[in-house]
């Protein structure tokens, strides 16, 4: 299998469910490498609410800032990136920011926390955070509910693993 590297500019804990989701595929056998430069200050994106991946000799940027904030370091990963993935997606923005580029650009999807015990971004929180806190199970009303598989959002030291419950089929 091929490898894919990601590198993790910044500790923000907006990139944690992207970077878990790269630590579950490596449980899973893929070969994913992952490169912190989270405390690299002379890496060019260093501190910017993102994440890059290269597969296949391409490049994938991962924007989790919530909005347009930051036009220049937007068109500059523009500029290096031959997908970009963008949180709070806006096709008229990406056509005034980006232009003739906006055809890379493509929806995030929603934002949530959720970390793996291996995360290094997941590792700020600390113990009296909200983070930490258990989720609890939403109560079934309705037989076509059902159980969500188990997952780990904490290390197993704070608490054990929950079985969510799913909300009714609609």
């Amino acid at each position: 299998m091929e490898k894919i590297k990601v590198i993790i500019p910044t500790h923000i804990h907006h990139c944690a469910q992207l970077i878990t989701g790269f630590l579950m595929l490596r449980e899973q056998g893929w070969d994913i490498e992952l490169v912190n430069r989270a405390d690299d200050r002379h890496f060019a994106y260093h501190g910017l609410p993102c994440l890059f991946a290269e597969y296949r000799g391409k490049t994938l940027f991962y924007d989790v800032w919530d909005g347009y904030q930051d036009p220049p370091d937007m068109l500059k990963a523009m500029e290096v990136c031959d997908f970009y993935f963008k949180r709070s997606f806006s096709p008229e923005k990406n056509h005034e920011i980006f232009g003739d580029h906006a055809k890379k650009v493509y929806p995030l999807g929603f934002n949530y926390y959720v970390t793996h015990r291996k995360n290094p971004v997941g590792s700020y929180c600390n113990h009296n955070s909200v983070f930490s806190q258990p989720f609890l199970p939403v109560r079934q009303t309705a037989p076509e509910s059902r159980p969500l598989p188990a997952f780990r959002y904490w290390p197993q030291a704070v608490s054990p693993p929950r079985r969510l419950r799913s909300c009714p089929a609609a």
